[in-house]
């Protein structure tokens, strides 16, 4: 198991990580926004779904925090994998999220 990941971990590109979770989240704030519960959400994708739009923001956040360390930290190779790591599965947890928004509708029903 800790070949697989030490064999996978490096080829994964963490500058598309960092450009993508400052796309996301830029992009997602400019979108046009509903109060629901007192809280902005966008009317695009997560209509009805604050819940799963703030678990959108902090994956990304966590996604970009995660890539943007490993791209500093260099200089420690076990904390630098850690980072990757995270940066990665958050990323993987933000595109979950946002498909689970995408395919399922206001009803929760697939459209």
């Amino acid at each position: 198991m800790a070949y697989l990941v030490s064999k996978i971990l490096p080829s994964f590109p963490i500058l598309s990580i960092i450009y993508a979770s400052c796309t996301l989240g830029t992009i997602f704030m400019i979108l046009p926004h509903d109060q629901v519960d007192g809280t902005p959400v966008p009317i695009v994708v997560f209509r009805d779904r604050p819940t799963a739009f703030h678990a959108f923001l902090i994956s990304i956040m966590l996604s970009f925090t995660g890539a943007f360390s490993a791209s500093l930290i260099q200089h420690r190779p076990r904390v630098e994998r850690f980072c990757r790591f995270y940066a990665m599965a958050s990323t993987i947890s933000a595109l979950a999220i946002l498909l689970y928004a995408t395919l399922f509708g206001v009803s929760g029903v697939l459209i």
